[in-house]
């Protein structure tokens, strides 16, 4: 749990004085869990242009299967159009 906490950058709060880790109710983390998650896609998202696929996708920057992150997404209720640029600079289809 301790390396959980410190990857996910917060503190781990959760040790007591003992140095055993206390025991929340099943699903107790699972939201904060699920807002980790959701930062990391949508960052990943923003950076990619809204692109799920291929060498400049958020799949690809986030190391997971396109198709996984597309279910994380939809789990999530990640609308991924709104991260899409459509006023591209320097850009013509001429």
């Amino acid at each position: 749990r301790l390396a959980v906490a410190e990857a996910l950058g917060g503190e781990p709060s959760t040790l007591e004085a003992s140095g055993s880790a206390s025991v929340a109710g099943p699903g107790a983390g699972s939201d904060t869990l699920d807002a980790a998650i959701r930062s990391q896609i949508e960052s990943a998202l923003t950076r990619c242009l809204g692109r799920i696929e291929g060498p400049f996708g958020a799949a690809q920057v986030l190391g997971v299967n396109p198709h996984t992150l597309r279910a994380r997404m939809r789990k999530l209720g990640i609308d991924w159009p709104r991260f899409r640029n459509h006023q591209r600079t320097g850009y013509s289809r001429g």
